[in-house]
Protein backbone atom coordinates (compact mmCIF):
# COMPACT_ATOMS: atom_id res chain seq x y z
CA UNK A 1 0.00 0.00 0.00
CA UNK A 2 2.86 2.39 0.68
CA UNK A 3 4.22 1.78 -2.82
CA UNK A 4 0.91 2.83 -4.31
CA UNK A 5 0.84 6.02 -2.25
CA UNK A 6 4.44 6.73 -3.13
CA UNK A 7 3.74 6.26 -6.83
CA UNK A 8 0.63 8.39 -6.58
CA UNK A 9 2.69 11.10 -4.89
CA UNK A 10 5.25 11.01 -7.68
CA UNK A 11 2.56 11.20 -10.34
CA UNK A 12 0.88 14.20 -8.76
CA UNK A 13 4.16 15.98 -8.05
CA UNK A 14 4.89 16.32 -11.77
CA UNK A 15 1.50 17.90 -12.48
CA UNK A 16 1.05 21.63 -11.95
CA UNK A 17 -0.64 22.25 -8.65
CA UNK A 18 -3.70 24.38 -8.19
CA UNK A 19 -1.59 26.88 -6.25
CA UNK A 20 0.87 27.11 -9.16
CA UNK A 21 -2.01 27.70 -11.59
CA UNK A 22 -3.39 30.42 -9.33
CA UNK A 23 0.04 32.07 -9.13
CA UNK A 24 0.32 32.06 -12.92
CA UNK A 25 -3.17 33.49 -13.31
CA UNK A 26 -2.40 36.22 -10.76
CA UNK A 27 0.88 37.05 -12.49
CA UNK A 28 -0.92 37.34 -15.84
CA UNK A 29 -3.57 39.55 -14.25
CA UNK A 30 -0.89 41.83 -12.75
CA UNK A 31 0.95 42.03 -16.09
CA UNK A 32 -2.28 42.89 -17.92
CA UNK A 33 -3.22 45.51 -15.33
CA UNK A 34 0.25 47.07 -15.58
CA UNK A 35 0.08 47.20 -19.40
CA UNK A 36 -3.37 48.81 -19.22
CA UNK A 37 -2.12 51.36 -16.66
CA UNK A 38 0.95 52.10 -18.77
CA UNK A 39 -1.20 52.62 -21.88
CA UNK A 40 -3.69 54.89 -20.08
CA UNK A 41 -0.91 56.94 -18.52
CA UNK A 42 0.80 57.47 -21.88
CA UNK A 43 -2.51 58.43 -23.53
CA UNK A 44 -3.23 60.88 -20.71
CA UNK A 45 0.23 62.40 -21.00
CA UNK A 46 -0.05 62.82 -24.76
CA UNK A 47 -3.54 64.34 -24.44
CA UNK A 48 -1.92 67.02 -22.29
CA UNK A 49 0.37 68.03 -25.16
CA UNK A 50 -0.66 71.03 -27.22
CA UNK A 51 -1.44 70.53 -30.91
CA UNK A 52 1.92 71.94 -32.00
CA UNK A 53 3.84 69.32 -29.98
CA UNK A 54 1.62 66.56 -31.32
CA UNK A 55 2.21 67.81 -34.86
CA UNK A 56 5.97 67.79 -34.22
CA UNK A 57 5.84 64.09 -33.38
CA UNK A 58 3.46 63.40 -36.26
CA UNK A 59 0.32 62.56 -34.30
CA UNK A 60 -3.10 64.17 -34.58
CA UNK A 61 -5.15 64.50 -31.41
CA UNK A 62 -7.68 61.92 -32.63
CA UNK A 63 -4.88 59.40 -33.29
CA UNK A 64 -3.30 59.42 -29.83
CA UNK A 65 -4.70 56.04 -28.73
CA UNK A 66 -3.64 54.40 -32.01
CA UNK A 67 -0.17 55.94 -31.77
CA UNK A 68 0.24 54.72 -28.19
CA UNK A 69 -0.87 51.22 -29.15
CA UNK A 70 1.66 51.24 -31.98
CA UNK A 71 4.45 52.43 -29.68
CA UNK A 72 3.68 49.82 -27.03
CA UNK A 73 3.31 47.02 -29.59
CA UNK A 74 6.62 47.96 -31.23
CA UNK A 75 8.28 47.99 -27.80
CA UNK A 76 6.90 44.54 -26.96
CA UNK A 77 7.96 43.18 -30.34
CA UNK A 78 11.45 44.59 -29.81
CA UNK A 79 11.68 42.88 -26.41
CA UNK A 80 10.51 39.59 -27.93
CA UNK A 81 13.14 39.98 -30.66
CA UNK A 82 15.83 40.60 -28.03
CA UNK A 83 14.79 37.43 -26.22
CA UNK A 84 14.81 35.43 -29.47
CA UNK A 85 18.25 36.81 -30.38
CA UNK A 86 19.61 35.92 -26.93
CA UNK A 87 18.27 32.37 -27.29
CA UNK A 88 19.83 32.08 -30.74
CA UNK A 89 23.17 33.32 -29.44
CA UNK A 90 23.10 30.77 -26.59
CA UNK A 91 22.27 28.00 -29.04
CA UNK A 92 25.16 29.01 -31.28
CA UNK A 93 27.51 29.09 -28.27
CA UNK A 94 26.37 25.63 -27.24
CA UNK A 95 26.94 24.30 -30.75
CA UNK A 96 30.43 25.79 -30.85
CA UNK A 97 31.24 24.40 -27.43
CA UNK A 98 30.06 20.93 -28.50
CA UNK A 99 32.17 21.01 -31.68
Amino acid sequence: MTEHLHLAGVATASKPTRLHALRLAFARWIATAFKRWQRNRLISTMQGFDDRVLADIGVKRGEIAQAVDGILNDDRKAKELEIDNARLARSEEQLQAAA
